[in-house]
């Protein structure tokens, strides 16, 4: 299930930009959810998630890159998840 933690709004060189953040904890769901939160964003937000170890962080970094998504960070959490800042084409 993906849960939403977190939504800020930034003002960034006259355009608006909104930062979500989800924890995705269902393995094979991680990919659906983030397209799901994805068609609900415009290009050029960011959507942050926090992914558990294994092959979320292995899956999903690989196919947003696949789908032209940029990833702007990735960092692992001091309780073994990982951080992950994606730009939205």
């Amino acid at each position: 299930m993906m849960k939403k933690i977190k939504e800020e709004k930034w003002k960034l060189k006259s355009k608006q930009m909104y930062f979500k953040t989800y924890v995705v904890s269902v393995a094979p769901m991680n990919l659906v959810k983030t397209k799901v939160a994805f068609s609900k964003m415009q290009s050029g937000q960011i959507l942050g998630l926090v992914l558990d170890n294994g092959p979320p962080i292995n899956n999903v970094p690989r196919s947003v890159i696949r789908e032209g998504h940029e990833i702007l960070l990735q960092e692992q959490l001091d309780d073994g998840a990982w951080s992950v800042l994606i730009r939205k084409a």
